[in-house]
């Protein structure tokens, strides 16, 4: 009786396997039944604003975003001082520069002229910091360079689609090296404005400081971060 009882009990198992595949196998096609109906019925349903293909983008930690991102792009910032239709001579410029530097003891390098005509100065460049360097090897610290520019010049024209198209921007002043040097750029801008106050700050983004938001910002505990921001958000 228990041989018969045996018999029939692997006969049985023998005609399951033979329709459903080995025991070791049905986790296998519990996967692959669960890999198919998420390709026929669940991803078909997922919104177009969830990708559908695998997400291969590299993730940073903060501090690596920081390094990497962030100060890459705030070592490229340059300030840039715009005026529409520009009336500032380049002379009388040139001489409120030197005059902040004396009143805020700043050092400033003998000016280079870069117009393309040495008879007419359209074009000059000059290093400014916070004080002289000894030695001239060695490696600038905390200055900054500006180009001044007199209008008409080729190239130093902008119109913003955030401001008005219709009103064209002339460069007045370039500052560059900013990064590391937010304190002295933000002096010699808050006293560029003081003197020609219908100049703007620009640094290519979708927002302008005017002389209300420099004072402002000079008149609160200093923030490095300052030139990297929407005034509004300060």
């Amino acid at each position: 009786m228990v041989q018969k009882e045996s018999s029939f009990l692997r006969g049985k198992i023998k005609r399951y396997q033979a329709l459903s595949g080995s025991i070791e196998k049905w986790g296998d096609r519990w996967e692959e039944r669960r890999e198919e109906r998420q390709l026929n019925e669940l991803i078909p349903q997922v919104p177009d604003y969830l990708s559908k293909i695998p997400d291969e983008d590299i993730y940073f930690s903060r501090f690596t975003f920081e390094e990497l991102v962030v100060k890459q792009q705030k070592l490229m910032t340059e300030l840039i001082l715009v005026q529409a239709n520009s009336k500032i001579e380049l002379t009388k410029l040139i001489e409120d520069v030197k005059n902040i530097c004396i009143e805020n003891n700043f050092y400033m390098s003998p000016i280079s002229n870069n117009s393309q005509s040495e008879s007419t100065v359209k074009h000059v460049s000059v290093e400014i910091a916070l004080a002289k360097r000894t030695d001239i090897y060695e490696a600038p610290t905390n200055d900054v360079l500006v180009d001044l520019y007199d209008e008409p010049y080729k190239y130093q024209y902008h119109s913003f689609s955030w401001y008005d198209e219709e009103i064209d921007f002339f460069n007045i002043a370039i500052i560059d090296e900013v990064y590391n040097n937010e304190k002295i750029t933000l002096v010699l801008s808050c006293e560029i404005l003081k003197r020609y106050p219908e100049i703007k700050l620009w640094i290519e983004e979708d927002w302008f400081y005017t002389l209300d938001d420099i004072e402002s910002i000079s008149n609160r505990p200093y923030n490095n971060e300052w030139c990297y921001k929407n005034p509004i958000d300060l």
